[in-house]
């Protein structure tokens, strides 16, 4: 495999686990984090739901930033296709063939 492809790799399926991280430590983090009810006082008044189901209220900031993380959801999954792709493409990945049934 040439460094060119390994440098690609890397940087295709990086932006996919800093995706994933960034997701889930958002969720976990305004699960536990912010009130579950609204409050004026703090600015967090915004109502969002987050780790299946917990229903909690944020700033506008707070929510904007889990909105930006969950719509670019479709970049990951294209960088992982396309990871997988040229993995293919080039021999780097590598599916063998089944088992024939009547051996």
């Amino acid at each position: 495999m040439s460094k060119f492809r390994k440098i690609i790799y890397a940087l295709l399926l990086g932006c996919c686990l800093m995706w994933v991280i960034a997701f889930a430590w958002l969720h976990i983090s305004y699960a536990s984090n912010l009130p579950d009810a609204p409050d004026a006082k703090t600015g967090r008044i915004y109502r969002v739901e987050v780790n299946h189901g917990f229903v909690r209220y944020g700033t506008e900031r707070e929510i904007r930033t889990l909105r930006w993380v969950e719509n670019t959801q479709p970049f990951v999954i294209l960088c992982g296709l396309i990871t997988f792709i040229l993995g293919l493409r080039y021999g780097d990945i590598k599916i063998g063939p089944g088992r024939k049934l009547n051996e």
